[in-house]
């Protein structure tokens, strides 16, 4: 028998996953397909995602409106090009800031020598001591 250990997402992560994956349900046929591509861009495992993505639907969270039917085809149509534009952008940004709340403890900047090399005194280039 295998068993194996859950893991624990702090609740930032579970918020922004499931804020991204309803922000981007429309482009997706299901709420599976939809965890099933933002999961891995956000480390979460699909299936986790899809769960949550169901409980945030049956509480009543519900993806953004369509832009309204009086705007004119071509003013329309650039409305909902920027919007993809920021939903992308947002979509990194929050992939960035997961990414680096990881790895921040593996950062190595605590060490007491920053410097790469060290720079010889001017005196003393040049010059053997024997």
């Amino acid at each position: 028998m295998v068993v194996t250990m859950s893991k624990r997402y702090p609740p930032e992560v579970r918020e922004k996953a499931v804020r991204l994956a309803l922000e981007r349900l429309d482009e997706y046929e299901s709420p599976y397909a939809a965890a099933n591509a933002i999961g891995p861009m956000v480390d979460v495992h699909y299936e986790t995602l899809r769960v949550w993505i169901k409980k945030a639907l049956a509480e009543g969270s519900r993806p953004a409106a369509q832009p309204s039917q009086v705007l004119p085809p071509a003013e329309r149509e650039e409305l909902l090009r920027l919007r993809k534009e920021v939903r992308d952008l947002k979509q990194a940004n929050e992939i960035l800031k997961l990414a680096s709340a990881f790895s921040r403890g593996n950062s190595t900047r605590g060490t007491t020598d920053r410097r790469l090399h060290r720079r010889i005194p001017p005196g003393l280039r040049r010059r053997v001591d024997l």
